[in-house]
Order: structure tokens, then sequence, then C-alpha cells
């Protein structure tokens, strides 16, 4: 019987995980192994119940992807790099390959200008966005609704300017945001009590964030995760950072706007969070991601009604970035 192969591809070497010591996000595990179970399906619902209500992040282990089960997806053998699960190693070779065995080229031929399309479909090369004082992104980016991204170390220069901000915070336009767990520490999560926290890597599992659009339609009951991503530690530096990212965004004709009617919030007696007429009716899903997709990193920012933030109003909505 024919077995199915899988071409070889090369390897991308992982850099080591950070030494230093961080304050680390203290962040909730699910464990979908507990699906199995009656009862552990019911502990799982309230534990992600839980996460998403504070906010929002959560990793999820146990997800079926296993060193045992390379063999049948992949035809070689080899030693998965930093002791990382090897199906896994396969991945990232695989999201690797846009950016070192493309030429400059090809990837012309799907290069995208967001700003003018409205969408992040296609390659984006590097400098499109404006970070702070004249500094632009070091970020190689594919998207075919599932990412891939490759983030370039700044210079000493650029970082003093930005103050070591990557991508200022912010929150997702879309429901979920869906990465795998990689070593070099950069992301940061804005925890309840308002401090900046490091999201530890954790090997193999799948960091999952809530987005805008949860938090609205579940009328604030559902947090969007407030993120950035910052200078790693020292020793991590030198290193690029390759991301695999899947973004779930709902169909172009949502609108934003809270669901009142949900059983969950009928059942709980919870106030509608958003008051004010921009989410009444609110903007569908397309006029909110083009507005997001197309200003991002575009349009300079007003000084935000709080401190340290920093504001802009998109489809009516006002959307916040943190500092």
């Amino acid at each position: 019987m024919p077995t199915a192969t899988v071409p070889e591809v090369p390897r991308y070497n992982l850099p080591p995980t950070t030494t230093c010591e961080l304050d680390w996000a203290d962040l909730p595990f699910v464990d979908l192994s507990k699906t199995q179970t009656p009862e552990g399906r019911i502990e799982l619902v309230k534990q992600v119940q839980n996460a998403l209500s504070t906010t929002g992040f959560f990793y999820v282990i146990n997800h079926g992807y296993s060193a045992e089960q390379v063999s049948a997806i992949n035809s070689r053998t080899f030693t998965p790099s930093n002791n990382i699960n090897s199906q896994t190693q396969r991945l990232i070779d695989i999201g690797d390959i846009p950016f070192t065995q493309v030429n400059d080229e090809e990837k012309a031929e799907y290069e995208n200008k967001p700003n003018e399309a409205g969408t992040y479909l296609g390659y984006k090369p590097r400098s499109y966005w404006h970070i702070e004082n004249g500094v632009r992104d070091q970020i190689d980016q594919y998207n075919t609704y599932g990412n891939v991204l490759h983030s370039y170390p700044h210079s000493e220069a650029d970082i003093e300017k930005t103050k070591n901000l990557w991508l200022k915070g912010h929150t997702d336009f879309g429901s979920l945001t869906m990465l795998w767990s990689q070593p070099v520490s950069a992301l940061q999560i804005r925890s309840p009590d308002g401090k900046w926290r490091w999201v530890k890597h954790v090997e193999n599992a799948v960091i999952i964030n809530a987005g805008d659009w949860l938090e609205v339609y579940s009328a604030g009951y559902y947090k969007a995760t407030i993120h950035r991503v910052v200078q790693p530690p020292p020793d991590q530096r030198q290193y690029n950072r390759l991301g695999l990212y899947c973004f779930v965004v709902p169909n172009d004709d949502a609108r934003l706007t809270p669901n009142l009617d949900a059983p969950l919030l009928k059942r709980i007696g919870f106030n509608e969070f958003y008051k004010g007429e921009q989410f009444v009716p609110g903007p569908t899903m397309k006029e909110f991601r083009i507005g997001r997709t197309s200003t991002y990193g575009q349009v300079k920012l007003k000084k935000g009604a709080t401190e340290g933030t920093e504001e802009s109003v998109v489809a009516g909505v006002t959307v916040t970035h943190y500092l």
C-alpha cells in the first residue's frame, strides 16, 4: 500500500530560550486531553470561560500534535532542535521557507499594500508600518488567513527611539488569535492590574487570545487581550523571531455590536458593557477590518483619554493603543 511522503525542507534552527529572570504572566493551561470524559469537558468549559472573561489569554496543551505522529506526516528522520516537539519543528521549517527560500522577485509578485487593499492577504515586506519617531517595523509577513511572520532585530538607535517597543500595545480586531509558542521572548500582555508581563515560552503549546469582535459581541463579558511586542531580553536580542499565527475573523457581514440576546448574558444578568452610539448598530466586520488594516501604522495617533494610551477612530469606533 503506498504511503504519503512530503518533500524535505531546510532545517530552521530555533534559538535557545532566555535565561533572564523576567516578570512572567500567570496564565491558565487548557489541557485538551481532558476532552475524553464528560467531567473533563465540563471542567474545560469553565476554565476557558474564566480565562476569556479575565485576560482573554491562555495556553492550549495536549492538542494532539505529538512526536509519535511524525512518521505519518514526515518522510525523513531528524532530531528536533532545542528539544522541541518534532512535528512542531516541521511546521516551523515550512514557515521559514517563504523568507529564506524565495527570491525577492517572487516575493514582489505577492506583495500587498494593506493601506490600499484593506487586507493583510499576501506579502508585507519590512519597513511598511511606522512605529515611533520615524522608526519603521522590521517584520516580513506572509498572510494566507494563517500567517507566517518573521521579525528581525532592530538597531540600537531604533530601539532607543521606540523605547524598546516593536509593536505598541493593541487588541486584535478579529474574534480569536492562535499562535504557536516560540522561544524568543518578546510578547507581553497587559495584566488586569495594569502591569505589562512577559508571555513565557511553553514548548509545543498553542497560545490563544481573544480579539475585539469577541469582546464587543459578548457585551464586554469576554475580554480582548491587550498585548504588545517588545525588545527581547539581552540574551536573545541577536536572534530573528519566527512566528506561526492564525487570525480568526468573523464573516464580513457580521456586525460589531453586542449580542444582548445571548443565553449566557441573560442567565448571568450581565449589563451591557458598551455605552454610546458607536456600537449601535455598529460597523460590519468588513468595515472594521478594512479600517483597522488600512490605517495601522499609517496614521498619526492622538493622545488617548487615559495616561499611556493613544487613539484613532476606525469605522466610528475608538481604537486604543497602549504604550
